[in-house]
């Protein structure tokens, strides 16, 4: 009597073993992705979002950021090289200058990536 409880005792024990094993497998695309996002960050860059502004304002082209959703005014861009809704990394400083227009920031742009997530 006392061997078959051996077993049952066993069997369970290798169940529940190999039940806490997880098979889940993060793919090479978002390993990349997340690494080369950690990477940017570590040099300064920041997530943005190109926003062409149609108003009546100055600033014909902003910059949103996508942590803090703060607006800026990116100071010697060409508009032309960028669509509108473009995702970016941005790497800027800011200006000490008046603002151009009140809903954003005048910043000096060091460099741009385009944003492929």
């Amino acid at each position: 009597m006392n061997r078959p409880l051996n077993y049952v005792v066993l069997f369970c024990f290798f169940v529940c073993l190999l039940s806490c094993h997880t098979n889940k497998k993060v793919s090479d695309k978002e390993n990349s992705l997340s690494s080369i996002s950690e990477n940017l960050t570590k040099k300064g860059f920041k997530k943005a979002v190109i926003i062409k502004n149609k108003g009546e304002s100055n600033c014909a082209l902003l910059v949103s950021l996508t942590d803090s959703k703060e607006m800026l005014d990116p100071i010697g861009i060409d508009q032309n090289n960028f669509t509108n809704e473009e995702k970016i990394w941005l790497k800027f400083t800011s200006l000490r200058m008046k603002n151009r227009c009140k809903e954003a920031r005048p910043v000096n742009v060091i460099e741009i990536k385009k944003r492929d997530d």
